[in-house]
This record gives structure tokens, sequence and C-alpha cells, in this order.
């Protein structure tokens, strides 16, 4: 619901949150801070974007990770010792992290390479063109600043931030970006002729990937196929993205 949006926002924000009811009494919580990991599908990304919920600041504050496909095609899983004796690592620090608060800075290297990154133009040097990001491009500086600190305590229990923390976050947005559109295709019209354009796009820039002084042909039939699921009044739909390119 809108509700719960604006409650996650507020959350990621480390804003506060306030609501009244009639009956169930007041919820306050001050000075929230909020991070969540999950997955959906690109069904779901879209369906929920007719009803608004994308358009609260929630995807400008989202890391969208793009799969087309399964990592691994395995029907067992087997671990050899070395794996076991790592994953007891993995617990060992997960337990360490239970008892580490207080508030975590920067080391003045940290904040000299972070300062220089922004200022170069970081946040508004895109990776990605696209203009389904121009909000998550709009809150990189914040996406930076939480990502190193997942960065950071992956692997360290103190609180001082370095600059590797940064770099390494900044290795795994670059990395993330360049597909991030791909899971907001059906977030910015609910138009069918821009989802046609939008796969036609897809399609014809992965033929661009061939070595150079190839001449590239993709048959009309090819592409059409490839967006007939989405041509809901036939070819005259299909013909309208062509218009729209």
């Amino acid at each position: 619901t809108s509700d719960l949006v604006k409650f996650i926002t507020e959350g990621y924000d480390c804003g506060d949150f306030h609501r009244e009811t009639k009956t169930q009494g007041v919820d306050f919580i001050k000075h929230m801070c909020l991070m969540l990991l999950g997955c959906a599908t690109p069904d779901w990304i879209t369906e929920v974007s007719k009803n608004g919920l994308l358009k609260q600041g929630f995807a400008a504050r989202t890391i969208f990770v793009w799969g087309d496909k399964k990592r691994h095609i395995r029907r067992k899983y087997n671990y050899s010792a070395d794996q076991l004796k790592e994953l007891g690592e993995i617990k060992k620090h997960l337990l360490a992290l239970t008892k580490v608060y207080g508030p975590l800075t920067e080391s003045p290297e940290a904040d000299e390479w972070f300062t220089k990154w922004y200022e170069d133009g970081g946040e508004v040097n895109r990776l990605n063109k696209d203009r389904r990001l121009v909000d998550y491009y709009a809150r990189k500086k914040v996406h930076m600043t939480k990502v190193g600190m997942v960065m950071h305590f992956a692997d360290k229990t103190d609180l001082t931030i370095g600059i590797e923390d940064y770099q390494n976050a900044l290795a795994f947005l670059t990395l993330t970006e360049k597909d991030m559109h791909m899971a907001l295709l059906g977030t910015s019209s609910d138009n069918p002729a821009y989802m046609i354009a939008a796969k036609i796009e897809e399609r014809l820039n992965e033929k661009l990937k061939l070595p150079d002084g190839h001449e590239i042909w993709t048959p009309e039939g090819e592409l059409l196929m490839h967006t007939w699921e989405h041509c809901t009044n036939g070819r005259a739909t299909f013909d309208e993205a062509i218009k729209y390119l």
C-alpha cells in the first residue's frame, strides 16, 4: 500500500515515523535507519508501477540488480571442506556484528576520496543514460554512502570507513548500473508501443555487439516475433513503436 511505501522511504532517509489512529493509538519511531534486501519478477515491477507505488520516491532509493537467468544450474549442492570452513568464518563474523554499535566515521583519506569523486561529477556522470534511472542517479551520493557501509561491514567490525570500502561500493554500483534499466522496462509508461520500442532497442543493441566491419541486418519478422506479446492491437501497435523509435 501507499502507507507502506511512505514508511519504507522515511526509513531509508533515517527520518521519523509518526501516525495517530482512532482505535490503535499512536505509532512513533524516532530516527529510523532501514535497508531491505528482496527480489521480485519483472511482471511484479510492471504491475505495482501502474498504481504509482514506484513513483513515491521508492525507485530512487532502490538499487535494482537485474538477472535474466539463473547463475547456477544445480539440482543438488555439495560443499567442499574449504567451503564449509569459510561458512563457519561467515557465521562468526555475523555474530561479531551483533555486538557492533555507535557512529561510523570516515578516515581522512576516505573523506578526501569521496569528496573528490563527488565534486568531479561522480553523481552526474551517468554510466547508464536510460531515463528511468534519472531519480536513482540523483541519489547516487547516498547510495555510495550506504553501500560503502555494507562493503565495510562485510569483513570488518571497526567503526572507521576507508577508501577501499567506497571503491568497492563504486565497483559494485558500476557493475549493477549497466543493466539496471532492464528491471524497469515497464515502469515509465503503460503505452504498449513504448514497451515494444524498448524491446526492439534491446534486440538491436544485442546485434551491435558483433565485430566491426560486419553489415548487420535484422529481419522485420524477427523483431515482430520478439515483441508480439505486447502487440495489443496486432501489427498496428508494432508500426506505432517503429514510429516512436
